[in-house]
């Protein structure tokens, strides 16, 4: 049997080990399980997605946005609302 070793986020190791043993199961078992589907499936056995704040599209919109803040273009100043106070829309 082989042994494999990698490295995780203290924070994400301990909610997953909570995680799994919720579910009667080891992070190892779970593990496995996720290697034997994509094995098997030949694939990821779920879909990966990149966040899509992170488009290239977006990137661009928030440095064409950033340049006209720096810029002093389309700022549209607005009061400040004190806590507890009703706002309208």
């Amino acid at each position: 049997m082989a042994q494999v070793s990698f490295r995780m986020d203290d924070d994400l190791k301990m909610v997953a080990d909570d995680t799994f043993r919720s579910m009667g199961m080891t992070m190892s078992t779970a593990i496995n399980i996720f290697v034997a589907q994509t094995v098997r499936l030949g694939q990821f056995p779920f879909a990966i997605k990149a966040d899509p704040f992170y488009s290239e599209a977006n990137m661009a919109e928030l440095r064409r946005r950033a340049a006209d803040v720096e810029a002093g273009r389309h700022l549209v100043e607005h009061e400040l609302a004190e806590a507890g106070e009703a706002t309208h829309a």
